[in-house]
């Protein structure tokens, strides 16, 4: 199975904002927020970018907008431009190397999100029950596809009602 071009940078990037608000295995309760959990892109970015980033990443594009859209915030930070071209040649590597169930994961999570019928709450509903299909193994495999860096707690693979 492979993902046109820009299909798999979109869905992955737009699964950022989804893992960012997993439970963590942090302390009690595991809500905990991820302060500076980004893409490996965005380290060195400013508080401003991350947000742009976020609010892009959160918006009903398909995949081909989402692209242009995270293309033209690159282009308007060199800083990070370099570490972007970066990402997109390791997403493209760990892809390959992820499991069919991982792969189909990422399909269904890029139908969920590109459904403009949805609003923000149902998306976040039904990508969060596909999470809990997936197996730890795969979870972990997408969570590390993502390459988030920083703060970001200890990412719990399972789902909130598994750990409780």
């Amino acid at each position: 199975m492979v993902f046109p071009k820009g299909l798999l940078l979109a869905c992955v990037l737009s699964l950022v904002v989804f893992i960012e608000a997993m439970p963590t295995n942090r302390g009690p309760g595991r809500h905990q927020k991820k302060d500076n959990c980004v893409p490996a892109f965005l380290v060195n970015a400013t508080e401003e970018v991350r947000n742009e980033f976020k609010a892009i990443a959160n918006q009903a594009l398909d995949a081909a907008a989402m692209e242009a859209a995270f293309d033209e915030l690159v282009a308007k930070h060199p800083e990070i431009q370099e570490a972007y071209q970066q990402y997109k040649t390791n997403l493209e590597t760990k892809y390959e190397a992820l499991s069919t169930e991982a792969k189909e994961a990422l399909k269904a999570f890029d139908e969920i999100k590109k459904n403009t019928a949805l609003s923000m709450e149902e998306r976040e509903q039904q990508q969060k029950a596909e999470w809990e299909k997936l197996s730890d193994e795969t979870r972990r495999a997408i969570i590390d596809l993502i390459q988030l860096q920083g703060d970001c707690g200890e990412l719990d693979a399972r789902s909130e009602e598994e750990n409780n």
